[in-house]
């Protein structure tokens, strides 16, 4: 169940392209924000079983990368107004 969340988000990251600074500061909330889903699966996480807790963690460790990532990359683009997101 958390992988599939994992993959879904991951997807979602992958395609998502900003318009302007206030769609990435909604995307920077939702997946990195302290009420965010990021949060939600370090939550989640804890309940995951003690087998399984090593590749589970490996794959939310690279999804937040991927999250902090994508975000920090689109931040500097819309600063630099090239608008390749």
């Amino acid at each position: 169940m958390m992988q599939e969340q994992i993959n879904q988000y991951t997807a979602e990251i992958n395609s998502f392209q900003p318009a302007n600074a206030a769609e990435l500061e909604t995307f920077r909330i939702r997946f990195l924000g302290t009420k965010g889903l990021l949060k939600d699966l370090f939550d989640q996480f804890k309940t995951v079983s003690a087998e399984e807790k090593r590749s589970m963690g490996k794959g939310l460790n690279e999804f937040k990368q991927l999250a902090e990532a994508k975000y920090h990359t689109l931040k500097e683009q819309l600063e630099t107004g090239s608008g390749q997101c």
